[in-house]
């Protein structure tokens, strides 16, 4: 139900374009979310509430304000809500799949470079230690939130680019041990 096309748009942005009231009555059951922007920047909750289409019916109308009003309430006092504003904002930038992709594929590059540069770095242990687990933080935020963001299919790359990522930093620095 979260899935866009190329124009970002969701299954409930095409039930609104096609004015099938059926199909919107059945994504709003099974909490489809509204507040998603697509290429346009128009939500779902812009199209159906805002405009109100006469086409849409009394019933339906109320109830897509209600779970409208509720599905706000949850995304504004939920325990993700900071993440879920987060992805939100991520997607406006990252809308792109191939670009979903090279950020998966690139992103252990960048962190195997930022460990080594903590490891070579002649800064005083305790000082190491810290920046190790603020890295290992930032990983594990990361991680999660790539298993939020991504749609699956970029993630079969994840292991492949580990494993380029761990020969060409291990190269890298075996061979800045020679020069040095």
């Amino acid at each position: 139900m979260n899935a866009q096309d190329n124009s970002r748009n969701t299954a409930l942005h095409w039930a609104v374009e096609a004015r099938n009231s059926t199909g919107i009555s059945l994504l709003v059951d099974k909490s489809a979310p509204m507040d998603v922007p697509n290429a346009k920047g128009s939500t779902c909750q812009q199209l159906l509430i805002q405009s109100k289409p006469q086409w849409l019916g009394p019933r339906l109308a109320e109830r897509i304000r209600t779970l409208a009003a509720q599905q706000m309430k949850e995304s504004s006092s939920g325990k993700h809500s900071c993440l879920k504003r987060l992805m939100t904002m991520w997607n406006g930038v990252t809308g792109d799949k191939k670009m979903k992709q090279w950020i998966v594929i690139g992103s252990p590059f960048i962190i195997f470079y930022i460990l080594g540069c903590i490891f070579q770095s002649s800064l005083n242990y305790y000082l190491k230690a810290f920046l190790l687990g603020f890295t290992f933080l930032l990983i594990n935020f990361g991680s999660r939130l790539c298993r939020v963001w991504s749609d699956g299919s970029s993630m079969e790359m994840l292991p492949v680019s580990v494993y380029l990522a761990t020969k060409v930093s291990l190269f890298y620095y075996k061979r800045l041990s020679m020069i040095f």
